[in-house]
């Protein structure tokens, strides 16, 4: 049976190994705990990736796109034809053990698990959760 390195695991009565996540967003060792995954969901309008990789080392990413320039705004960037993301749309923080989000009073606003955030106020996130980050064009992921 395969374990994976850096997890506790535990055997269930079917030989089935179940991992227990020891650190938060679920990774089991100590470089990816600066780290949230994000995972698009759905078929989005707009090219976009499938999966985003931010690195929280300074406490902080920002989420936004290209400005007409082609110039970063953010410390990730979509493509600046996607105007209805905002040149700095949301950031995720963290603090501890916990990572938050916040809406940086974007025009079309960020949603987590369906619910409207109200701008400039961190909400935390968890493994699982979906962020929105505007509903109108489905352009949503998920924390990994």
């Amino acid at each position: 049976m395969y374990q994976m390195p850096d997890h506790q695991s535990s055997q269930s009565d079917n030989d089935v190994t179940v991992l227990v996540y020891d650190d938060y967003m679920g990774y089991g060792n100590a470089a990816m705990e600066n780290k949230v995954v994000l995972i698009l969901e759905g078929k989005p309008i707009g090219p976009v990736p499938e999966r985003i990789n931010l690195d929280l080392s300074k406490g902080y990413a920002t989420v936004g796109r290209f400005n007409k320039s082609g110039e970063a705004c953010a410390d990730f960037n979509f493509d600046l034809s996607l105007t209805y993301i905002g040149r700095t749309h949301l950031r995720f923080e963290k603090s501890g053990n916990q990572i938050f989000v916040i809406d940086l009073d974007s025009k079309n606003h960020t949603w987590l698990n369906g619910v409207e955030l109200v701008p400039n106020h961190r909400y935390e996130v968890n493994r699982g959760d979906i962020i929105s980050i505007t509903q109108k064009y489905q352009l949503s992921y998920r924390i990994g």
